[in-house]
C-alpha cells in the first residue's frame, strides 16, 4: 500500500468532486475497468442525463484497490488539465 495516497473515504471524496473533469473516453474507461473487475451489480441507471453510476461504496466493499484506480485515473486527469498549455 502506498503511504502517500489519502484513505479510501478521501480518494472517494476526490473522485465524486471531480467527476466533471472526465472526458467520455476515460469515463468509459472506468465503466470497462468496473465491469470486468466487479460487474454490473455496482452501476445504476439514472433517471435525466447523468448517464450511469457507479456506487463507489459497493466497489469499496467488493475491491477496495479499484478505488484507487479510480482515484488516479481522476487526478492523473487533473494533473493533465493543470499544466499549463506549451504553444
Amino acid at each position: 500500500m502506498n503511504s502517500n495516497l489519502p484513505n479510501k473515504n478521501k480518494q472517494k471524496a476526490f473522485i465524486i468532486e471531480n467527476a466533471h473533469i472526465l472526458n467520455k473516453d476515460i469515463k468509459m474507461s472506468i465503466l470497462s475497468i468496473v465491469m470486468m473487475e466487479i460487474g454490473s451489480s455496482v452501476i445504476s441507471s439514472s433517471i435525466g442525463i447523468k448517464g450511469l453510476n457507479i456506487n463507489l461504496d459497493s466497489i469499496e466493499k467488493i475491491n477496495p484497490e479499484i478505488i484507487t484506480h479510480i482515484y488516479n485515473i481522476v487526478k492523473n486527469r487533473l494533473d493533465t488539465l493543470s499544466k499549463p498549455v506549451i504553444l
